[in-house]
């Protein structure tokens, strides 16, 4: 246990060299980059035969996703070297492209080991989430790129292939992130990659349509690519990785404060945008109707919690106020008999206690 963990460190002390070499030495950028990215798809395939998980295919498919990755980044690095541009779409935005779905069945394969059955509440949440951040792509990514009409049909397709891919690589994190996963630390790495890949992807989409000068590397918007390559690769370094594949015990029904606070502020994100487009046009009609939305959202949420929270006290008084069987005893008069068929259903009674069901 302790080498793994040497290893992780040594790997988090390799890659944080790198960074500092991409961002202090200008003249070595492709090159640290490109071992920068080599090195996370290099971790990855060697957590797969360090910790040898029951499972190998999803961290293989996570690999080959990386590499894919780095091939269309060391592109643009290495035509910027040369000083040369590549056209737009170029076979290096196809590496980016592919990227993402493979993102996506590595990370759903992980979902269908993990919760074998159907859970609905976190489906819910997950699409929950997916469609408040899917509005604002929407509106701020995917509506400028099919508006422009300076771009062709292929250009629109593959401009507006990156937001999509950046909400659909979401909705599956959201999904993965059930009650009950986020303890295990492979799955806390792997979610701060995404993280650090979704900001850094809605940045550089943000930059290209409304910054004053057009995108170049070295900036910080680097970094968030930086993140994944290196939290993927310590995710499967991780001993905990092994866990990824295995069914993740069902949790009681509450939801904790913190989801519901991100539930809840999804859920505002279309009546506030709304209300700032209402803002930007004048429309007092259309304000009116977000901060209506929004009051009535938050008042239904309110008697939800409330319903909530009054349903649990009751299971709490109906537990207190069970009446506890001892072990040797019968039970009640009415349920045991004398001789052998008493003897039965107490043993029966015992059961019950060791095992109570949570229907009750």
């Amino acid at each position: 246990m302790k080498s793994r963990h040497r290893v992780l460190g040594g790997y988090t002390a390799w890659m944080a060299v790198l960074v500092a070499v991409y961002y202090l030495w200008p003249g070595l950028r492709a090159e640290s980059w490109g071992l920068l990215g080599l090195s996370g798809v290099a971790a990855i395939v060697a957590g797969v035969i360090i910790n040898r998980p029951a499972r190998k295919a999803p961290w293989l498919i996570l690999a080959v996703a990386q590499l894919s990755f780095v091939g269309g980044q060391g592109s643009f690095l290495v035509a910027e070297l040369v000083g040369t541009q590549l056209p737009f779409p170029s076979f290096a935005d196809v590496l980016y492209l592919t990227t993402y779905p493979l993102y996506a069945a590595a990370l759903l394969i992980f979902i269908r080991w993990r919760t074998p059955d159907r859970d609905r509440r976190s489906l819910i949440d997950a699409l929950t989430l997916t469609a408040g951040l899917g509005l604002l792509s929407w509106i701020y990514l995917i509506l400028p790129y099919a508006n422009n009409p300076h771009l062709s049909w292929l250009q629109k397709s593959v401009a507006i292939g990156y937001p999509l891919c950046d909400v659909l690589v979401l909705a599956v994190v959201a999904r993965l992130l059930a009650p009950g996963s986020w303890q295990s630390r492979s799955v806390q790495l792997l979610t701060l990659g995404i993280v650090g890949e979704l900001v850094s992807d809605t940045l550089y989409g943000l930059i290209q349509l409304y910054g004053s000068s057009p995108f170049h590397n070295g900036t910080p918007v680097d970094l968030g690519w930086a993140v994944i390559y290196t939290a993927w690769g310590a995710a499967a370094l991780h001993p905990t990785m092994t866990e990824l594949t295995n069914p993740v015990t069902r949790q009681r029904v509450e939801v904790s404060p913190g989801r519901l606070a991100v539930l809840l502020l999804a859920s505002l994100i279309a009546p506030v945008v709304l209300f700032a487009r209402a803002l930007q046009v004048n429309g007092v009609d259309e304000g009116v109707i977000a901060v209506f939305s929004a009051i009535l959202y938050l008042l239904v949420l309110s008697r939800l919690w409330d319903v909530a929270v009054s349903h649990r006290r009751a299971l709490g008084r109906t537990a207190r106020s069970r009446p506890r069987t001892r072990p040797g005893a019968g039970g009640p008069a009415g349920r045991g008999g004398a001789g052998g068929g008493g003897h039965r259903r107490a043993g029966r009674g015992r059961g019950q206690i060791r095992h109570p069901d949570p229907a009750r």
